[in-house]
């Protein structure tokens, strides 16, 4: 395929895995469809590479992880990078415009506060005498974008439960009372929705956990700056993936390429306020705000470009994922003959993996990477 192609066809990938389907109800063949599309759009066909140190701790957590078959992923607030996984917003603004649409839409999130509090069993305010069937029924009266109330079909509603006429002047008085200054007498309920956006990028960094490779096992500044120049690389070979178990092929549609770019344009939470208050039911919104969201938590600065990174991108799950998926291993020269350097070689004799010695050239200019031949090494 031209890379025109492969462009339409990863931009086709990334569309769906952000849009608003649920990816938990996937069939088997949808999974198996959306990964067969994804293996198209990997460079090297499907093999991508991770760099370890070939000492210490760093060495002891990778060979664990080669020698139990799992990849490690890395929670977003351990990355070398503290912008990594973050969103671009102008948090006096967007709170002044949250708290606009609340006010000019009390009576939605009125609604969805009710229904919040009547899913946990509760009735809101304690009004013990006023049954949540009644009040859902009354608050269903209310033009939602207006605020105003249709009186007559509220009337009908309260004398269909056996109100009496006056019960019914009275008790509509008071909620229509309620509703009209429950934004302005409860002013906490704002600033608590409006705080949790100061902290937003703090949460996201620390629900979000990454499986991060590059495109390039021969990456000089990779293995100075992630090796040591002393260390290994592990390549991964993703078409693997399809032979996973479901629940796990499931996870691997998350995998992701990084964007390189300086600047981020300024997001806007309103989106996801007019989703939730709109009862979940406007999926383009939910659609918008979740690709704007993940475009920007894979967007990382130009000074990192040379990285080539691609990413596994999954929320509030364990650090290791069961998938044994590795394919090869290059080894610095300097580590061949060390213990660790041995170990993983008995290693990759042992998987069958592919094993290639990182060494300078000839004259010194260059790094080439000759395969290993463990046959030559046992005479």
């Amino acid at each position: 395929m031209s890379i025109r192609e492969i462009e339409t066809l990863y931009n086709e990938h990334f569309e769906e895995m952000t849009g608003a389907n649920n990816l938990d109800e996937y069939s088997e063949a949808d999974v198996d469809r959306v990964l067969c599309r994804l293996l198209k759009c990997l460079p090297n066909d499907g093999k991508l590479y991770k760099y370890r140190k070939g000492e210490g701790e760093y060495f002891d957590n990778a060979y664990d992880s080669l020698k139990n078959g799992y990849l490690w992923l890395a929670q977003a607030t351990t990355l070398n990078d503290e912008v990594d996984t973050t969103v671009n917003f102008d948090p006096e603004k967007d709170i002044e415009d949250v708290k606009q649409y609340f006010l000019s839409h009390s009576i939605k999130l009125f609604t969805w506060i009710f229904n919040k509090t009547e899913e946990s069993g509760d009735l809101l305010f304690g009004w013990d005498h006023l049954q949540n069937d009644l009040f859902r029924k009354v608050l269903a009266c209310y033009n939602l974008e207006t605020g105003e109330i249709d009186t007559k079909k509220a009337r009908r509603v309260f004398l269909y439960y056996g109100c009496t006429e006056q019960e019914c002047d009275t008790t509509l008085v008071k909620i229509d009372e309620l509703v009209k200054t429950f934004l302005f007498k409860n002013e906490d309920v704002l600033k608590k929705v409006c705080d949790n956006y100061l902290t937003i990028n703090k949460k996201f960094r620390e629900i979000s956990y990454l499986f991060c490779v590059s495109e390039r096992f021969d990456l000089d500044t990779m293995w100075a700056y992630y090796s040591d120049n002393k260390g290994f690389c592990i390549e991964y070979d993703f078409k693997k993936v399809m032979n996973l178990p479901m629940k796990t092929k499931k996870l691997f549609m998350n995998f992701c390429k990084v964007i390189y770019n300086d600047s981020k344009d300024r997001i806007s939470f309103l989106p996801d306020i007019q989703y939730f208050l709109g009862g979940y039911k406007d999926k383009s919104l939910l659609a918008k705000s979740n690709r704007t969201m993940i475009t920007q938590m894979l967007t990382k600065q130009e000074k990192w470009k040379d990285e080539r990174e691609w990413r596994l991108f999954l929320c509030n799950v364990e650090n290791k994922l069961s998938a044994d998926i590795v394919s090869a291993i290059y080894i610095d020269s300097s580590m061949v003959d060390a213990d660790n350097g041995k170990k993983l070689l008995a290693l990759a004799k042992e998987r069958n993996w592919d094993v290639y010695i990182r060494k300078l050239n000839y004259i010194g200019t260059k790094h080439v990477y000759e395969r290993f031949d463990d046959k030559s090494e046992d005479k």
